[in-house]
């Protein structure tokens, strides 16, 4: 959906076998900053992230392991 002031939301739902989770992306407008919260249906965990988003030609890729 999209609100009065032009800011994006998303949402979706995501099933496997480590994890039950709703995923909710937010896009604000006039900027490339985005969010994403990761919130678990079971244990209740919630992880958020933010950032920004680049064009792919601009983007670096980066891979990194969970540090628990």
């Amino acid at each position: 959906g999209k609100d009065e002031n032009g800011n994006i939301f998303y949402s979706f739902s995501i099933q496997g076998s480590g994890i039950s989770a709703v995923v909710y992306v937010t896009l604000t407008a006039g900027t490339n900053q985005a969010s994403a919260s990761v919130n678990a249906n079971y244990s209740g965990n919630r992880m958020v992230f933010n950032g920004y988003l680049y064009p792919y030609s601009s983007a670096g890729i980066f891979e990194g392991q969970p540090s628990y």
